[in-house]
């Protein structure tokens, strides 16, 4: 399946496994096939991650998390809410293992939301730049005036900035024949605690005869300040970043923090715009989701959990006890993520999770009977790939995260190695070696679970305190897992 690499751990997957993503792969060669979510679960599931990488991109979430919750502190400090009380578990449905989760409110700061936010939108963009239309497309960035000082009128700065971008559109871009498909604005933290707001856009421009000297001359006339063409977009995280640096934030005391969250709440920061825009809305409404396969943007099913599969019933005989409507209620789905080790497991959530239901309860239990089956199919995907047995997979993961990683795993190595007989662990010069990625790229993931029914959680958003615990919005579900970026590829 792949070459070794001298001087690593690694991984070669089994045989059988080849033939099935092959086929699958052949399937949707096809920029518009649509792979099925069962196609993503096999595609995916037990796909490996060299440790080193695994290990970094693993504390830099946890990194990244500690943050959150610091800044969450803080916004809570100065009576903010900042969490979410959702009593939603996470399942592994590989060794049935669980995590509570946490989740957070839609704040553009909090790094955890900024983190999903950003690859929504990338992932978007990178589609429809690869397979629909990506000719002639310049990334600008645009700057708004003077530094923003903590406790400045920031807001007032966001809506200025998005109306000039707005009459720009109407007054010069129109004119032109210019479409834009992104805008989005950063305001990232100065050592001094002033804020630097500008915006960076992406534009498709028609062929300029005067080599784009009007348009030029026009955009200097209506902003009045500093703007750079940057020219062709090459890597779309230069363009889609973050609305300011997490690090960074770390100088803010909680009242700044207050104040940049009044200041920002609930305005616009990043807005797909014009024909990528309406790629979305139609993504959307026909339940789609991006996803990576092999360095490829491809298009696949949305994870649907039915209402049978919830125990929804008007059946007399299928009414339960009191408590068993509301325990063990399936969420969403999630494809498979490297969150529990070096090899992908897909996983479940549950709200209101109790592994032992009263006897009574019949919907609860039928939501675990179908929990059940669902780990049986994952681990058939588990054993296809040749991932190795899951107690030794979370030893694995363990070992690769202590300081001593090397040493550890390379002893836990050498024994399965020597225990299997299925030649899939990969021993070179007394170094272990890990394959090659075959589509030359880097390995990512998708962590973010699929929308949940409608019927399961109600939107609705409050301000500083949420109504009786109400904003549990669907988006809320979707900020979960977010750990890395991506789905699995190779």
């Amino acid at each position: 399946m792949a070459k070794p690499v001298k001087e690593d751990f690694g991984w070669q997957g089994s045989s059988e496994l080849e033939a099935a993503l092959t086929e699958i792969e052949n399937d949707l060669s096809d920029p518009t096939a649509v792979a099925t979510f069962d196609q993503v679960l096999r595609l995916n599931t037990g796909a490996f991650m060299p440790p080193k990488q695994w290990a970094k991109q693993r504390r830099a979430a946890e990194r990244l998390e500690r943050q959150t919750e610091d800044l969450c502190d803080a916004l809570e400090s100065e009576g903010i809410q900042a969490r979410l009380e959702t009593n939603i578990t996470r399942m592994s449905l590989i060794d049935g293992q669980t995590t509570r989760q946490r989740t957070y409110r839609n704040v553009c700061f909090l790094p955890s939301i900024a983190k999903k936010n950003r690859r929504d939108q990338l992932n978007d963009l990178a589609y429809y730049l690869e397979n629909i239309d990506g000719s002639y497309w310049r990334y600008l960035v645009i700057t708004f005036g003077e530094r923003i000082p903590a406790h400045g009128d920031l807001a007032g700065a966001i809506t200025s900035a998005n109306e000039k971008m707005a009459k720009w559109r109407e007054r010069v871009l129109t004119k032109l024949g210019v479409q834009v498909g992104f805008t989005g604005l950063e305001f990232p933290r100065n050592p001094d605690g002033s804020y630097h707001l500008h915006a960076n856009v992406l534009i498709q421009t028609p062929l300029f005869f005067d080599g784009g000297a009007e348009f030029r001359e026009l955009t200097h006339r209506h902003f009045g300040t500093w703007w750079r063409d940057n020219g062709r977009i090459g890597d779309l995280r230069e363009l889609v970043k973050y609305p300011f640096k997490p690090n960074s934030m770390e100088g803010a005391d909680p009242a700044e923090l207050a104040w940049l969250f009044h200041s920002t709440f609930r305005r616009r920061i990043t807005r797909l715009m014009g024909p990528i825009a309406e790629f979305r809305r139609g993504r959307k409404e026909d339940g789609l989701r991006v996803f990576r396969l092999r360095n490829r943007y491809r298009l696949r099913e949305v994870a649907q959990i039915l209402p049978a599969e919830n125990a929804e019933s008007e059946d007399e005989d299928e009414k339960d006890g009191p408590g068993g409507g509301g325990e063990n209620i399936l969420v969403a789905r999630a494809a498979p993520s490297f969150l529990d080790g070096m090899w992908a497991s897909p996983s479940i959530l549950i709200w209101n999770y109790n592994p032992k239901p009263a006897e009574a309860n019949r919907r609860s239990h039928k939501r675990l009977e179908t929990v059940h089956r669902w780990m049986a199919d994952a681990r058939a995907d588990w054993e296809l790939a040749g991932a190795p047995d899951p107690l030794v997979a979370r030893e694995m993961a363990a070992a690769a995260l202590r300081d001593d990683g090397d040493t550890n795993l390379r002893a836990l190595w050498r024994r399965e190695s020597a225990a299997d007989s299925r030649g899939i662990y990969i021993v070179h010069n007394e170094t272990i070696s890990s394959p090659d990625d075959d589509g030359g790229g880097e390995l990512v993931i998708e962590d973010d679970p699929d929308p949940p029914p409608n019927n399961v959680i109600q939107l609705r958003t409050g301000d500083d305190h949420p109504e009786d615990k109400s904003e549990i919005e669907r988006s809320a579900v979707a900020e979960l897992l977010s750990m890395f970026d991506g789905e699995v590829v190779w």
